[in-house]
């Protein structure tokens, strides 16, 4: 059994060389130790078992990434299970700032990002989501500027 692992560029989808992955089997903790991708973003971890198991992404000039995952293969086939994780690294962001990233699976499911931001002033509600792209409803971020929301 092995899981790989695709390192990506959360705001150009670029491959990430490199970066660090560390995997541990949450039972005992005990890592897999550290593998790096290569130029395709990509590193192959080898599994030993079924369970739950903690990656930790780093990579130079990106913030940190964990995450816990179950891998669950058939005793039988466990030679043929190979797990698929894809992960985006997201740049440093400034003060203020807010970005959101969203990973697909092997198998796509459907995604939604839905966002809600209410003016703690007046109470009015601006709401983005697919059906409803943007808004712009006299929210201030401070005030000299109007926040608007744009989904592509």
């Amino acid at each position: 059994m092995s899981a790989k692992f695709i390192i990506r560029d959360g705001t150009t989808n670029g491959a990430i060389e490199n970066a660090a992955i560390n995997l541990s089997f949450t039972a005992n903790g005990i890592s897999s130790g550290i593998v790096n991708t290569d130029f395709n973003g990509e590193g192959l971890v080898p599994i030993n078992n079924n369970g739950e198991y903690m990656v930790k992404v780093s990579a130079e000039n990106y913030i940190d990434f964990e995450k816990n995952f179950t891998i669950d293969c058939s005793l039988s086939q466990c030679d043929l299970c190979n797990k698929i994780v894809p992960i985006s690294l997201s740049p440093p962001i400034q003060q203020g700032e807010a970005r959101v990233i969203m990973n697909w699976a092997q198998i796509p499911k459907d995604l939604d990002l839905h966002i809600l931001q209410v003016n703690s002033t007046s109470k009015d509600e601006c709401r983005v989501n697919y059906s409803n792209k943007n808004c712009s409803a006299g929210f201030f971020l401070n005030e000299h500027k109007w926040w608007t929301v744009y989904i592509f």
